[in-house]
């Protein structure tokens, strides 16, 4: 896999409660979390797009199919296991390669009881997401508490 892909500039950082580590360190942590959980060490534009979550920062990553894009946005995970992901994604087929990623490859938790804290990474679809009676309720809930990052996966 050749990294041709590339991030953007990095956004001033909001104002946030949120403690912020160093660049360095916390690159650093992402480094080791994702070398220890999935065998692979991530790209610097992986790097970039985990370290602006992990910042809280809104980030737009252009990438192609099968260029790394999911592994930049659960790697908050890997370094604080706090962290809420949620990945929408269009296509059941990318949602199923994705759950079969975490769960095979990764061996990470990726979708089931999200209320009592048991998963961390939640991967649905537009439509489940909007479905006002089922999932919003848990996101507002869980936001209160957490921090949450939503990734919107598209073609």
């Amino acid at each position: 896999m050749s990294d041709n892909s590339r991030s953007l500039p990095r956004a001033p950082n909001p104002e946030s409660s949120t403690p912020q580590l160093s660049t360095s360190t916390l690159r650093q942590r992402l480094i080791e979390a994702t070398v220890a959980a999935v065998g692979k060490t991530p790209y610097p534009w992986q790097l970039d797009v985990a370290e602006a979550l992990c910042n809280r920062r809104d980030v737009m990553c252009i990438a192609g199919t099968g260029k790394g894009k999911t592994l930049a946005f659960v790697m908050p995970y890997l370094v604080d296991p706090r962290a809420l992901i949620w990945i929408v994604s269009p296509l059941n087929y990318i949602q199923k390669q994705q759950e079969r990623t975490f769960r095979e490859d990764w061996h990470l938790p990726a979708c089931a009881d999200i209320m009592n804290g048991k998963y961390r990474i939640i991967i649905t679809s537009p439509e489940q997401l909007l479905e006002y009676n089922k999932l919003q309720p848990i996101i507002i809930q869980l936001g209160a508490a957490n921090w949450n990052n939503i990734v919107i996966n598209a073609l």
